[in-house]
């Protein structure tokens, strides 16, 4: 009998250590052998079905891998520094789209975005005097939870960005302070794709912050 047990041990040692763990950021773990590691993605196909198809996953949904000879690779310190520059990217994206197409849903006036930290600031041209100046600055706060909707797409190629925020900010000139609003963040947007592109980059912003 204890020879049996030895023999059956062993053997459950053998399948446990033919595997690799792939243990993901949403705590799901997945039975695999690994074909590929590259610079973002991982090719695998399931342990359970080994000449099945090919699957590829994002290093950046990947917490650590447990390899069949029992090493493990953390992938946190991977994940952090792609994130530091990808926030930057989705950034640039951000800033550039609205300053191309996007507009002011409530006076149709033409926006200025920038970020200040993490806040996205809109501001809507005007002109007094054949001269622009700032009617006033709104700051969204995109480190909490925010809600968005379908995208909008209207005639003549025209999309509207919603997204609820939950703190935003209105600031009418340089001397008053911040004054928390209620207002729900909409943006008109020159053309479908454009609608469409910058609203996966406002997703993407605002899922860097849940993600930690």
């Amino acid at each position: 009998m204890k020879k049996v047990l030895i023999a059956f041990s062993l053997i459950l040692t053998t399948i446990c250590y033919s595997q690799d763990i792939i243990v993901k950021v949403n705590g799901d773990s997945i039975s695999s052998n690994i074909n590929e590691i590259g610079i973002d993605k991982i090719k695998l196909h399931k342990f359970n079905n080994p000449n099945g198809p090919l699957y590829i996953i994002d290093k950046k949904d990947v917490i650590k891998i447990i390899f069949n000879n029992g090493e493990i690779e953390d992938f946190v310190s991977f994940n952090k520094e792609k994130k530091e520059i990808n926030i930057v990217e989705v950034k640039e994206i951000i800033i550039e789209t609205i300053n191309t197409y996007g507009y002011s849903y409530s006076s149709g006036k033409k926006y200025i975005a920038e970020f200040e930290g993490n806040y996205l600031k809109l501001t809507p041209e005007g002109n007094l005097e054949n001269r622009k100046f700032t009617i006033s600055s709104y700051y969204y706060d995109f480190t909490a939870v925010c809600h968005f909707h379908k995208l909008s797409e209207r005639e003549n190629g025209v999309s509207f960005v919603n997204v609820y925020v939950p703190l935003s900010y209105k600031r009418e000139n340089e001397k008053m302070q911040l004054k928390k609003t209620n207002n729900k963040l909409v943006i008109k947007v020159d053309g479908h794709k454009n609608g469409e592109k910058l609203r996966e980059a406002l997703i993407n912003y605002n899922s860097f912050f849940q993600e930690d």
